[in-house]
């Protein structure tokens, strides 16, 4: 093998590796921007969408968020996440502080920073430093496809209704939705799926490939809503 050929391994293995870094937290909303770093050379598709915050549009009634997407002041999560290189596992919280209207669309800020707001059947999360996650919560026949910072980001329904066991405890009836990321000049591509449980919110994220046993980087621990 050449010098050459070498070097390119090198640099590929590298970005792939720099990816998984990235996707740790990234997979779950609240680090967006972490995983949304690299800067993308690539001319955007036309048929894709930038991930810029579309116009925004009255929420009725008094119930708030989708039923995979509860939201409401006081409303919390906890979860086990478990680093994709070294395999080391950090507690992480979600906690809804407050929720503000402005020029009729209703916005929820979380404890790390982050803001949510809803779309036309989706939601998205903004991170506390930058970077859009957008998360279709109702179906649709073809992938959202979107940018943010770089990244070509495709996102698609996978299960409508489907099991999922966490830490020991079962959530029926979840949407799992699959998120396709490609960094720049697409030397590295990964792809994951994340579980939401009605009424609860995201469950857990499952790794492609998946293993014949199970394995979540992301699991939840806790859950509820607490008065503020």
């Amino acid at each position: 093998m050449t010098a050459k050929r070498k070097g390119a391994r090198r640099r590929k293995s590298s970005w792939r590796l720099h990816l998984l870094g990235l996707l740790g937290l990234g997979c779950v909303a609240w680090s967006a921007a972490g995983l949304l770093s690299a800067r993308e050379e690539a001319p955007t598709p036309p048929a894709q969408h930038q991930a810029a915050p579309p116009a925004p549009i009255q929420q009725n009634g008094q119930e708030h968020g989708l039923p995979y997407y509860p939201l409401e002041v006081g409303r919390y999560w906890v979860y086990e996440h478990a680093d994709p290189l070294s395999g080391v596992q950090s507690k992480i919280e979600r906690r809804i502080e407050r929720r503000e209207e402005r020029a009729g669309q209703e916005l929820f800020f979380f404890s790390d920073g982050s803001l949510v707001y809803l779309q036309e059947g989706k939601v998205f999360e903004i991170g506390a430093q930058g970077g859009v996650n957008v998360i279709p919560l109702e179906h649709r026949t073809a992938p959202y496809l979107y940018q943010s910072q770089g990244l070509q980001i495709e996102k698609r329904v996978g299960a409508a209704d489907t099991t999922v066991v966490v830490v020991g405890k079962s959530y029926p009836g979840c949407l799992e939705i699959i998120t396709h990321l490609r960094s720049p000049e697409r030397r590295a591509e990964m792809t994951y799926s994340s579980y939401y449980a009605r009424g609860v919110g995201l469950v857990g994220q499952e790794p492609w490939p998946r293993r014949q046993q199970a394995v979540l980087s992301v699991a939840l621990q806790d859950y509820g809503v607490q008065q503020l």
